[in-house]
C-alpha cells in the first residue's frame, strides 16, 4: 500500500507535495472533523485513519512519533525491497494528498475494532502496545476511477498489518504516539 501511496505521491508535480518543505500542510478546515482522544493504544489508530481521511498533515505529525519508521513489504514480488517511511515521509505523503486536486477520495478503512489485536512484542520497550489490524481496505481515488485500492481480503494473499505504539505523559495525562508501522503482502 505505502509503494502505491508513495508513487501517487512521487508521480505529482512538487508544487503537489510542498517543495520538500517538511512543514506539515494544513488543509481547508473541516469544523466536523472529531479526532479521538488518544489515550489507548487503539485510539491512537483510529486517529490516523482520520487524519489519513481528511488530509490532514498537521494531525498526522502529531500522532507519529519522531522516532517513527513504518516498513512495507511485498513478497508477491521476488524482485522486490522491504520499503522504510520516516516520520516526515508520511506527513509528506499526506501533504500531497491534501494538495493535488485530483484527488477526490480517500479513506483508511481498518474494519471493525473488535477485530483488532493488541500484544506486546518482548524486544519493544515495556509500555509499547502493537495494534494488529486483520481486515482493511485503502482507497485513494483521483479524477473518474483512477487511483488504487489496497484490500487484505483480496484471495489468496496474507497481509500482516499492525501499528506500535507509545505513550507519552503530559499535563493531561497519557497520550499514545505511533512509533511503528508495519505492513507485509504473501501469497499463500
Amino acid at each position: 500500500m505505502k509503494r502505491l501511496l508513495l508513487a501517487l505521491i512521487l508521480s505529482a508535480p512538487p508544487a503537489m507535495v510542498g517543495c520538500g518543505d517538511d512543514t506539515p500542510t494544513k488543509p481547508k478546515p473541516n469544523p466536523g472533523v472529531v479526532y479521538p482522544i488518544r489515550s489507548t493504544p487503539k485510539n491512537a489508530v483510529l486517529y490516523l485513519t482520520v487524519a489519513f481521511a481528511h488530509r490532514d498533515s498537521v494531525a498526522t505529525d502529531s500522532v507519529y512519533a519522531d522516532d517513527y519508521e513504518g516498513t512495507s513489504s511485498d513478497m508477491t514480488d521476488p524482485s522486490s525491497v522491504t520499503l522504510t517511511f520516516t516520520k516526515a515521509d508520511e506527513v509528506r505523503a499526506v501533504g500531497g494528498l491534501a494538495l493535488d486536486q485530483h484527488i477526490t477520495f480517500v479513506e483508511m478503512d481498518l474494519k471493525s475494532l473488535d477485530s483488532w489485536s493488541e500484544l506486546h512484542y518482548a524486544s519493544d520497550p515495556s509500555d509499547w502496545v502493537t495494534v494488529q489490524i486483520p481486515h482493511f481496505k485503502i482507497t485513494v481515488v483521483a479524477g473518474s476511477g483512477e487511483g488504487f485500492v489496497v484490500n487484505s481480503d483480496a484471495s489468496g494473499e496474507t497481509w500482516i498489518f499492525e501499528f506500535t505504539v507509545k505513550p507519552t505523559n503530559g499535563p493531561s495525562g497519557t497520550t499514545y504516539q505511533v512509533v511503528r508501522w508495519v505492513e507485509s503482502r504473501t501469497q499463500f
